[in-house]
């Protein structure tokens, strides 16, 4: 069965592509079957790094996790659709009437470093709120 879906990086310099691994892009070009075909370019946006993610899980998600009973993940879910901005679905039948919408949960996943950093400034705030101590060093200990 023919490729439908390849995904690498590369980089642009003085306005020529250089493909990472090109030996895999071009067995890749190869293996689509003939015809049309979508090509996107995008900007790399940083992430944040898994030194930030183990702080958060540890650091944040941990201790507001014991101070409310709530399984990590249960706490991480209630944190992003309390301060991200997330859209709805919106179902509409053959007429245009909307007959059902649901706020889709929003990731941190696609958060750059400042936002996730501005993410986080909410949740110390709340948890401060709460009068549970969270962050670094909470973390480090």
């Amino acid at each position: 069965m023919p490729r439908t879906r390849y995904v690498t990086t590369g980089t642009i310099r003085r306005g020529k592509l250089k493909v990472s691994n090109a030996t895999h892009w071009i067995d890749a070009i190869r293996s689509f079957g003939d015809g049309p075909v979508v090509i996107t370019l995008s900007t790399v946006r940083a992430t944040r790094s898994h030194e930030a993610n183990r702080l958060y899980w540890a650091g944040y998600i941990g201790p507001l996790s014991e101070y409310t009973g709530y399984e990590p993940g249960w706490v991480h879910s209630y944190l992003k659709r309390k301060f991200l901005q997330a859209p709805s679905i919106v179902i509409a039948d053959s007429h245009g009437e909307i007959v059902d919408e649901t706020p889709v949960e929003p990731t941190t996943t696609r958060l750059t470093p400042q936002e996730f950093s501005d993410f986080l400034r909410h949740v110390e705030e709340f948890a401060r709120e709460l009068g549970v101590t969270v962050g670094p060093r909470e973390y480090a200990s």
